[in-house]
C-alpha cells in the first residue's frame, strides 16, 4: 500500500505527463494536404516524401494517444485507490518501475512474463 505522500506525488506526475502528452499531440498535424495532384503520385517524389512523413506522424500520434490513455487510466486508479497495484497479479508495482514508468499497470515480474510471451 502506498504513503499518502507517495499517491500525490504520483498524482502530480501523472498529471504532469497529461498535460504534456496533451500538448504533443496537439503540435503533430493530423493530415498533410497534397492537393489535386495527389493522386498521380510519382514514387520517387516530393509527393512520397510527403506521405511517409504522414504515415509516421500517424503512426507517432498513436503511440502517444495510448500512452496518455495508459496515464487516463492511472489517474483514475490514484482517485479510486487502485494505484500501484499490477493488473496482472494483484501485488504491488515496484517502486523502481512507477519511478521510470508512473503509468505502469505491470509489477517487473508480469512485465516480463508478459515480454517472453510476446
Amino acid at each position: 500500500m502506498l504513503k499518502p505522500e507517495d499517491l500525490e506525488k504520483a498524482k502530480l506526475e501523472l498529471e504532469r505527463l497529461r498535460d504534456e502528452l496533451t500538448a504533443e499531440l496537439a503540435r503533430i498535424p493530423d493530415v498533410i494536404d497534397f492537393g489535386e495532384e495527389g493522386s498521380e503520385m510519382d514514387p520517387n517524389g516530393p509527393e512520397a516524401d510527403e506521405t511517409e512523413r504522414e504515415e509516421v506522424q500517424s503512426e507517432i500520434k498513436d503511440a502517444i494517444r495510448a500512452r496518455l490513455e495508459d496515464v487516463k487510466s492511472a489517474l483514475i486508479k490514484v482517485a479510486t485507490g487502485r494505484y500501484g497495484t499490477c493488473e496482472t497479479c494483484g501485488g504491488e508495482i515496484e517502486a523502481e518501475i512507477r519511478a521510470i514508468d508512473p503509468e505502469s499497470r505491470y509489477c517487473a515480474q508480469c512485465k516480463k512474463t508478459e515480454a517472453s510471451a510476446a
